[in-house]
């Protein structure tokens, strides 16, 4: 009986809230997903992903030697002398810090690139938002993640997703020449 009695308080409460959002042009988008189904972000991924595995291939060479000294080192510690350990091993150590480094570059890379891609994303998402809002006299517009109930009525999730792919398929992706030493 309590349950039912709060249940009641609670839809009170909710109902006129929602006829003054109707009455009252406010809207709500789920932001996150307008992004992430979005054609452009998908091809955004997808473009990162073939630089990630160009990266891969590239750090392939550092990999090699790596394990080639590092095999050398073990089989040959007792027949090679003091002299020529010490040399290989610090050869196998900058060898690990050269590709460190070069993993680290590689990183910074991608995390720039998709950055910047990111910000031209929502630079049109934020236009087209703001073009629906103008469009359909819209004034408030708010992320779903901030909203605790809403009716279907007032997301404009789908219509922004939808001008979104229209407007951008792609995104210039641009990624910093590495130097190879």
């Amino acid at each position: 009986m309590k349950n039912r009695f709060v249940l009641l308080v609670i839809i009170i409460l909710i109902l006129p809230t929602i006829a003054w959002a109707k009455h009252s042009n406010i809207a709500i988008i789920d932001i996150d997903k307008a992004i992430n189904e979005s054609m452009v972000y998908i091809s955004l991924q997808s473009t990162l992903e073939k630089q990630n595995l160009k990266y891969q291939q590239e750090l392939k060479g550092y990999e090699t030697k790596i394990m080639a000294l590092d095999k050398e080192i073990g089989q040959n510690s007792n027949k090679l002398s003091q002299e020529q350990l010490k040399k290989l091993k610090t050869e196998l150590s900058q060898s690990e810090i050269e590709a460190q480094k070069v993993i680290h570059e590689h990183r910074i890379s991608l995390d720039n690139a998709f950055s910047k891609a990111m910000e031209k994303i929502k630079i049109s998402l934020f236009d087209i938002i703001s073009n629906i809002a103008k469009e359909q006299n819209i004034q408030l517009v708010l992320p779903k993640l901030q909203t605790l109930y809403n009716t279907n009525s007032i997301d404009i999730t789908n219509q922004v997703l939808q001008a979104l792919n229209n407007k951008l398929k792609t995104v210039d992706v641009r990624f910093k020449e590495l130097k190879n030493d």
